[in-house]
């Protein structure tokens, strides 16, 4: 009970076709590579982190502290108050009320993610959905479907079968779909529908099963193609782990301090301005 349902369905399924190895070392790697994956992009975010959290202390400081102290010198200075130094006077006169919220939004996006844990073989379960993850653990689950699929028609089994049992060991329900289209198309003698339109299915493995091979051939072709979609799934991997720490830390940490620094700048030119007017 404590294992993914889809866990229970690749062994059931793999007992009955003989491809019980095959899928689990299959979705073993995918796994492991995602995994691994996560976890230096997790700690990746580590430092813009730490900056955001420390740039937040900061403003938070300067709301309940410094700002008081800044108005009484700077009350003799202005008659009346800019628009921008009057919301900082209701974020200042507001701070306790609204300085706990995002503090309390991280403990419970924390407290969801531990709870509600996704029962995906493939998921990032324990870990904040990060940009870029999800195309490639649809890639992983291409690959994985791709490779079951090879090793079912290696063991003779008839086409529409082995698309439909090849699609319910990867546990993804719109690649299920999608291949058991395919298999009643495959049934009913109709064309499969070739169009280059995005699908959970990779067109190459299409073309493959349109082109009615023996299934030696169609095996083979089939591990190509497999092999071909890993090895770019695992350069778009290796191209995350190199832009994506960059990135975070321009975005989520050069974002905090600018913040923190337009503030002050506000501050400064508004103290300028009223020496101006003396």
């Amino acid at each position: 009970a404590a294992l993914p349902p889809a866990y229970s369905r690749l062994v059931r399924i793999g007992e009955q076709t003989g491809t019980l190895s095959t899928a689990l070392e299959s979705l073993s790697s995918a796994a492991r590579n995602l995994q691994d994956l996560r976890r230096s992009l997790g700690r990746a975010l580590w430092y813009p982190l730490i900056v955001v959290a420390y740039a937040y202390l900061l403003i938070v400081l300067f709301f309940s502290q410094g700002w008081q102290r800044y108005r009484d010198l700077s009350r003799d200075l202005h008659s009346v108050p800019s628009p921008r130094i009057a919301l900082i006077d209701h974020l200042a006169e507001t701070v306790s009320t609204w300085a706990w919220i995002p503090p309390a939004g991280l403990v419970l996006a924390l407290l969801v993610t531990a709870i509600f844990r996704s029962p995906d073989i493939l998921s990032f379960a324990g870990g904040f959905w990060i940009p870029g993850t999800r195309p490639l653990r649809r890639q992983w689950r291409s690959i994985q479907f791709t490779r079951l699929l090879a090793a079912l028609i290696r063991l003779d089994l008839p086409l529409p079968q082995a698309l439909a049992s090849a699609a319910e060991l990867t546990g993804d329900p719109p690649l299920r779909r999608e291949a058991e289209h395919m298999a009643a198309s495959l049934k009913a003698g109709s064309p499969l529908d070739l169009s280059p339109r995005r699908t959970s299915i990779p067109g190459l493995v299409k073309w493959w099963l349109a082109q009615s091979a023996p299934a030696a051939p169609l095996a083979a072709g089939l591990d190509q193609v497999a092999d071909g979609l890993q090895n770019a799934a695992l350069l778009r991997a290796e191209r995350l782990r190199l832009y994506f720490p960059i990135l975070a830390t321009l975005l989520i940490g050069g974002g905090a301090v600018l913040l923190y620094a337009l503030l002050m700048m506000t501050v400064i030119n508004d103290l300028w301005e009223g020496l101006l007017k003396l």
